[in-house]
């Protein structure tokens, strides 16, 4: 008896039931679109839910339009990332005028060189080279400060790197047996411009022009 009812109510009821079904119909999507609209945002540079007004300020939306918890969010996403072509180097220590810095080899052996804006090529210690395993390939004649000239062996590493500024395939001199700290020289930083600040060493890639 009530199926027969309900189906055979006034049409004043019909199309009261088929207003509402529409309504709710459509209110679906635009549920879902909702939902949509505010996970995608949580993707962009700002994490949350968010609208930007015509004046580019910002109206957090994250709970009373997208019903999102704050553990639901991801972590902050930082806007900042390093400028192109600038490489910041930071200083370890300073033994009378020069600097003493962090260089990485094949990405996983670091030493600490001095930074010498004197030398031509960079040198490594003959230790450094036995645990690199650094075979030298050729020979070179460099003239030191008091005026004499020595002979060092020169040979490749896989990569080399300081402030994230990298070179792979690059060469190394070894020193002789008596020097217990290497040398970054301008083989390795001779095409940027160099900055020296309190405790950094700024890399700024050079114009062509």
């Amino acid at each position: 008896m009530n199926f027969f009812l309900l189906h055979n109510s006034s049409n004043k009821n019909n199309i009261k039931y088929k207003q509402r079904f529409k309504t709710i119909f459509w209110q679906v999507p635009s549920m879902l679109l909702t939902r949509l609209i505010c996970t995608a945002t949580i993707a962009q540079e700002h994490p949350g839910c968010f609208m930007v007004d015509e004046l580019g300020n910002k109206k957090d939306l994250t709970t009373s339009v997208c019903g999102l918890l704050q553990e639901e969010l991801p972590g902050e996403v930082s806007t900042s990332s390093p400028t192109a072509g600038i490489y910041q180097i930071p200083i370890k220590g300073r033994q009378g005028g020069t600097l003493l810095i962090d260089v990485t080899f094949n990405g996983n052996q670091t030493y600490p060189m001095v930074l010498d804006t004197g030398a031509s090529d960079t040198i490594i210690t003959q230790e450094m080279a036995k645990t690199l395993k650094v075979i030298p390939y050729t020979q070179e004649t460099y003239s030191i400060a008091d005026g004499s000239s020595v002979e060092m062996g020169v040979g490749l590493v896989r990569s080399i790197s300081a402030g994230g500024l990298t070179f792979n395939e690059f060469n190394v001199s070894i020193a002789p047996p008596n020097k217990k700290i290497g040398l970054l020289g301008q083989s390795f930083f001779g095409n940027y411009d160099m900055t020296i600040k309190a405790d950094i060493v700024e890399l700024r890639r050079r114009s062509s022009s």
